[in-house]
């Protein structure tokens, strides 16, 4: 008979990770980690890596193209070259007026205003000299579906 040992899971080994034969050092690595929560080390190492990865490959094609590094505020070198790349290659595409105006009466559900805000210094006041009057304000004056039961939300 054997005896059954439960065995702990190796601890993380951390795998090379190279990009055009040139190693990532695990140190670089491991400082990225921290921007990239993740269930487990090895999820941390891998999203971290290929952020590392993709920075190296815009930071390469920025030099290939001859984008002069211009860094403001607090940018490294670096991060100015991928945000020249970005700028000369992502397309943000601008809406004219018209287009908003369009999506604006197609929304206009989202903008609508409540007309109780005018009054609510006066409506808090009223509510604070009698509270059992909530519910009898809340039916006449709210814009909330709660209105119908006197403002109550029920358990929250």
């Amino acid at each position: 008979m054997h005896a059954h040992h439960h065995h702990k899971p190796a601890p993380f080994q951390a795998p090379v990770v190279r990009l055009d034969g040139e190693e990532i050092p695990a140190a670089e690595i491991a400082a990225e980690m921290q921007h990239h929560p993740a269930s487990d080390g090895a999820q941390a190492w891998r999203k971290a890596a290929e952020a590392l990865v993709i920075r190296r490959l815009l930071v390469a094609e920025a030099r290939r193209q001859g984008i002069a590094p211009a860094p403001e505020a607090e940018e490294t070198e670096e991060e100015a070259l991928v945000r020249h790349l970005l700028d000369a290659e992502v397309q943000v595409p601008q809406a004219d007026e018209a287009t908003c105006r369009r999506w604006f009466e197609a929304n206009r559900a989202r903008f609508r205003t409540s007309p109780a805000w005018q009054a609510g210094h006066v409506l808090l006041a009223e509510v604070k000299a009698d509270p059992a009057r909530l519910p009898d304000i809340a039916r006449q004056v709210s814009d909330c579906p709660s209105r119908a039961e006197g403002g109550a939300l029920g358990l929250l």
